[in-house]
């Protein structure tokens, strides 16, 4: 996509995928993002990315995302699609039996 189409669809977007709260454009094309660049203006990254700001966009957009919570007793278990209600019960329950024996 040439630069241009894009020139005025850019605006500045927070990253806090990492503590340094890097500073990255997000470039539209109509309503669909398209690319995440580093800002030039941010306090924290100064125009440069981390490796988690440079790729954590194709992470969040890839096709094998997985985008519902699951949950497995063990390692040896399979995973098992939950709601996150159930989820978060699951490890709710997981944090109190690991503090209960510390």
């Amino acid at each position: 996509m040439p630069e241009t189409e894009l020139q005025n669809q850019k605006s500045a977007a927070g990253r806090t995928v990492a503590s340094e709260d890097c500073s990255f454009k997000a470039e539209m094309k109509s309503d669909q993002l398209v690319r995440m660049v580093p800002y030039k203006g941010g306090d924290a990254n100064h125009g440069h990315s981390c490796v988690k700001g440079r790729f954590a966009f194709r992470y969040a957009t890839h096709k094998d995302r997985i985008k519902e919570p699951m949950i497995r007793d063990s390692i040896n278990d399979p995973w098992q699609v939950v709601s996150w209600e159930e989820a978060v019960e699951f490890s709710a329950q997981k944090l109190i039996r690991a503090a209960s024996t510390c």
